[in-house]
């Protein structure tokens, strides 16, 4: 049987944080499920699991989004969920895929294409697939197709090309992880810098220092990671190190504080894992800006940040909705103060 093909989708991939600085976005003619399943790991940066997945389709331009399929997922929660980004963005035509054992995602999936139908949302194709066999949702077919998603010409085109595609979100969420070696020579440096510490002079050095590696394009030493840690713990030193960003400095960001997470002692990644969730939400990466999230909240420490990149995910915030609010060091201001002056809380 040969598989269900349709008018072919133009779908945009390619510009994510990790691949090679100045690679533009590819774009992808999509085809068939084979096509469909080989671009989801590209749009998300790694390959779900155990997930349902919505891929916004032209004409117009939307998010793109991903969900649990857990055990006790509840359905309704779990549509309701999916749809109202969909909504609030005005996305009227989608693909849908879910992940999970084939029976399971063929039921969830049909779920999801029969509310989002009912919210005037067109599902265009739902492909349920368990990580070696699909089937169709829409239109339904009932023999399984083997498939491969990692070995599609889409992919390897996209790695030769610079993009790191991950095998999962686990893959993903290893990226944060603490560096032992790495962690213990920041705590031999942390004394050193503990004892001149000053909130204030802190803030603009947190800005200075990330400034200076932006330029260089060069990732902090130990000693700077000691300091920046400890930095942004404080609010003034946390409102310098994301207030002022450009979105288009924001993938370099990332790998900046991916650097310093990975260093930074365990009872302290609060903050660092806030900073590093919102430059991932401005790069675009909302997988990465997820799992730094997850890791600021498990943490046990409050920080406000964290919360206000959870709401811009949640809501599917563009973000090229994004204003500095802060003046930066290009433009002469100075870290803490916004553009007319007050503080920033």
């Amino acid at each position: 049987m040969a598989p269900p093909q349709g008018p072919p989708w133009r779908l945009r991939a390619g510009s994510r944080p990790g691949q090679s600085r100045g690679m533009t976005p590819t774009s992808l003619t999509v085809r068939t499920p084979d096509d469909l399943l080989a671009c989801v790991p590209l749009l998300l940066g790694f390959l779900p699991q155990r997930s349902a997945v919505v891929v916004s389709l032209p004409p117009g331009s939307g998010p793109h989004a991903r969900a649990d399929i857990l055990d006790d997922t509840d359905l309704s929660e779990l549509a309701d969920g999916l749809l109202d980004p969909l909504l609030r963005h005005g996305v009227r035509r989608v693909a849908v895929v879910t992940y999970a054992d084939l029976d399971r995602a063929r039921w969830v999936g049909a779920h999801l294409a029969e509310v989002f139908g009912a919210a005037g949302v067109e599902v265009a194709a739902a492909v349920a697939a368990d990580g070696s066999h699909w089937v169709s949702v829409t239109p339904p077919t009932t023999v399984p197709r083997e498939y491969d998603a990692m070995s599609h010409p889409f992919v390897a085109e996209a790695v030769v090309g610079g993009q790191v595609v991950l095998g999962s979100r686990e893959a993903l969420r290893d990226q944060l992880r603490p560096d032992p070696a790495f962690c213990g020579e920041v705590g031999r440096r942390r004394a050193d810098v503990a004892d001149r510490l000053d909130s204030g002079v802190d803030a603009a050095w947190v800005l200075e220092c990330l400034d200076g590696h932006l330029r260089e394009h060069t990732l902090p030493d130990a000693a700077e990671v000691a300091r920046l840690c400890l930095g942004v713990a404080h609010q003034d030193g946390r409102d310098a190190a994301w207030g002022w960003v450009e979105r288009s400095d924001a993938r370099q960001h990332v790998e900046i504080w991916l650097r310093v997470l990975r260093g930074c002692p365990p009872d302290e990644r609060a903050a660092p894992a806030a900073v590093l969730a919102f430059h991932a939400w401005l790069a675009g990466d909302g997988a990465l800006a997820w799992c730094a999230v997850e890791v600021s909240q498990a943490s046990g420490e409050t920080c406000s940040l964290a919360r206000l990149v959870e709401d811009l995910l949640t809501r599917a915030a563009p973000p090229a909705l994004w204003q500095p609010l802060l003046e930066g060091p290009h433009r002469g201001g100075s870290a803490g103060r916004d553009r007319s002056g007050h503080d920033v809380a």
